[in-house]
């Protein structure tokens, strides 16, 4: 009775959503399942969302094995119940293990972080030594231009002090030659 309300409420191909809606559980629950090597060939991929045909459905379900089992048909949930005590165990047993391989999935996502995460640090610190050296021959560039107006401001200075010696010079020169035109004018 079951797998007839199941035929009718889900389509030749379900997508992830609609089963985790239908099963009443989490996508998360149904993408680690579908990791197993006997669902492979039953997943389809179309447009980018996975879908997965009939008899990989029943494969999921069979893997699942919940205790109630909650199938929505046309709006209406249909609750089930077949609990026996070996499936119990077996959903402990599965419970522990799959969160055993979501704490192993979740570290090694963890330790693939930290290796991005230090791959970024030493990209960063290249960077900026980089722009330090950058800033560095920055300085350097200016430092020639500095030094050249320096130069060109001294010669200026030191063109104009000759300037001034010069018509000092030329000012003694008439000084001292009317002196001596005035002593032999007399």
């Amino acid at each position: 009775m079951l797998k007839m309300l199941k035929s009718r409420c889900i389509s030749m191909l379900n997508s992830i959503n609609d089963i985790s809606i239908s099963l009443g559980v989490s996508k998360m629950t149904i993408y680690r399942k579908l990791k197993v090597k006997e669902l492979k060939p039953h997943i389809i991929l179309k447009q980018g969302i996975q879908y997965i045909d009939d008899s990989g459905l029943t494969m999921l379900i069979g893997m699942l094995k919940p205790s109630r089992e909650n199938v929505k048909c046309d709006g209406k949930e249909v609750v089930t119940d077949n609990i026996t005590n070996d499936e119990i165990a077996t959903d402990k047993e599965d419970f522990i293990s799959s969160l055993k391989s979501e704490i192993e999935f979740l570290r090694s996502e963890l330790q693939e972080k930290n290796i991005q995460i230090s791959n970024l640090n030493i990209r960063l610190n290249s960077e900026q030594e980089l722009h330090k050296n950058t800033q560095v021959l920055f300085k350097q560039q200016q430092q020639p231009r500095q030094d050249i107006l320096q130069l060109e401001e001294h010669f200026q200075n030191l063109d104009d002090k000759f300037i001034e010696i010069k018509d000092k010079m030329q000012k003694k020169d008439q000084e001292h030659k009317g002196l001596l035109q005035k002593f032999f004018k007399r």
